[in-house]
């Protein structure tokens, strides 16, 4: 099995303190075990050096996320969109990690 990239080290991280995924969720570990709609999504994906991770429920639910991190000046940040089993883009955002390991969206909120 190979080993996890960094990327694919932050998207875990994120996606754990975000507790977006139920407890019934598994992760998918097999590009090869996702419906076609996701396949494409994460073939693409893929073919571009962008991160995955999936994690589907027994009442096919499916949650799929994509990261990069875009060449920017100053803090590093880390784009990403979540998807949901039929390939409908569900959200998109931005992250940076602060000073504490913890994830903040940016831009921060104005508020």
């Amino acid at each position: 099995m190979q080993q996890p990239s960094y990327l694919d080290t932050l998207l875990d991280a994120l996606v754990t303190q975000l507790r977006i995924i139920p407890e019934d969720a598994d992760p998918i570990r097999d590009h090869d075990n996702l419906p076609p709609a996701l396949l494409q999504i994460v073939r693409g994906a893929t073919h571009v050096g962008q991160s995955w991770a999936c994690w589907a429920n027994e009442h096919g639910r499916y949650w799929l996320f994509v990261a990069e991190m875009p060449l920017t000046r100053g803090t590093p940040l880390l784009q990403l969109d979540q998807y949901n089993g039929t390939g409908d883009l569900r959200a998109s955002s931005q992250w940076r990690c602060g000073d504490d390991d913890q994830w903040l969206r940016y831009p921060p909120d104005k508020g």
